[in-house]
């Protein structure tokens, strides 16, 4: 089943499986064997699920990790019933494009993949936009990037600008955290950027979800702050590293000249990750979770960070509309699409079009700095 996956990630066949492991375990409990399986014990399945606390979380899982479970192993019972192994009504008669998306196919398998998205899985729990992304609001937005650290254009603030640049992709140019933490420094001097045209986009190429290279558009003020970080304060990380026996790295961003044991190392994902967190909880920008705890049964309540950095993709979406609208574009969806990189239209819409007045009382403004008074 995983060698039969055209996904490289290691990290979503991992999810895979531990959704496999759970079927099996909830099959063990009522003596189902696994070929007897049907529809209905998926559903009994994800109502168990819908009932559950995670014993990651402390909380009820929510509505899209059961509706993937569920994905999953309706799409171990199509590849069962291709091998033969399975006959019962969880194959590929009933299938939905949910199951077979989130473990891929090669072109040059046997079955249709076609043929399986005619229907939807009317059984999947339905997921509510707040549970999928939470835009930053204009105030916090704000209040975020301050604390991060300063635009090269700040020139009295002399706080490293590494982490702010990193955030600027994420909200500016709505790049994913492994599209950021992958870019490299010949990605940028490449580039020919005009200081006399700093509001005109060029073209970036980046290493996608799935490995597949795509196009994005970045102003050219944010390149040549990116340019300038990589000769000045970057140039300076690599310059103290301890190892210099090795090549210096050509990922872009790297350890702080301040940091302790990481200077001029490539940094991960984690890294930024806990910058986000960190400023989050600093600033008050939180939410209070309640859990429960699955030993006593008694609940408790955790004040957690409000957003992850990947929320800053969702602000650029609902951010760029409003530039695009201001921009007088008729269609302003369709260049989020493009931005994005989503393969259906009706991906960015449904998923943004109740966040989009976030920035109301931003309208006309078609700089996205000046919208937020940066």
């Amino acid at each position: 089943f995983v060698i039969a996956g055209a996904t490289p990630s290691v990290h979503t066949w991992a999810k895979a499986v531990y959704s496999l492991k759970s079927w099996f375990v909830f099959l063990q409990v009522l003596e189902i064997y696994w070929t007897d399986a049907t529809r209905e014990t998926r559903r009994s399945f994800r109502d168990a699920y819908t009932e559950g606390i995670s014993p990651k979380t402390g909380q009820l899982y929510g509505a899209k990790g059961i509706s993937d479970a569920m994905s999953i192993v309706r799409s171990f019972y199509a590849f069962s019933e291709r091998k033969n192994w399975y006959t019962g009504d969880l194959g590929s008669n009933s299938q939905e494009a949910e199951a077979e998306a989130g473990t891929g196919r090669r072109k040059d398998q046997k079955y249709s993949q076609s043929a399986t998205q005619t229907k939807r899985d009317r059984d999947l729990p339905k997921i509510p936009n707040s549970e999928v992304i939470r835009p930053l609001s204009i105030g916090n937005l704000r209040k975020l990037l301050h604390y991060i650290g300063p635009s090269n254009k700040e020139a009295d603030d002399t706080r490293e600008s590494r982490d702010r640049l990193a955030f600027d992709l994420g909200w500016v140019v709505g790049l994913r955290l492994d599209e950021v933490i992958n870019l490299s420094t010949l990605q940028f001097l490449g580039l020919d950027p005009n200081p006399d045209t700093v509001s005109v986009d060029l073209s970036l190429t980046v290493l996608g979800k799935g490995k597949k290279q795509g196009t994005v558009a970045i102003p050219t003020w944010l390149v040549l702050d990116i340019i300038e970080y990589i000769d000045g304060e970057r140039k300076d990380a690599i310059e103290h590293r301890k190892n210099k026996t090795k090549p210096a790295s050509l990922q872009l961003f790297v350890g702080k000249r301040s940091s302790l044991n990481r200077t001029g190392l490539p940094i991960g994902a984690d890294a930024i990750q806990k910058i986000m967190r960190t400023a989050c909880l600093s600033l008050g920008i939180v939410r209070v979770v309640h859990k429960k705890n699955l030993a006593t049964k008694e609940g408790y309540e955790v004040v957690c960070p409000k957003h992850s950095f990947h929320d800053l993709r969702h602000t650029f979406a609902v951010c760029r509309y409003h530039v695009e609208v201001a921009l007088g574009n008729p269609e302003p969806w369709k260049k989020i699409q493009a931005q994005l990189r989503h393969q259906d239209l009706s991906t960015t819409t449904q998923t943004y079009l109740s966040h989009v007045e976030i920035f109301n009382d931003s309208r006309g403004v078609a700089d996205v700095r000046k919208m937020l008074g940066l």
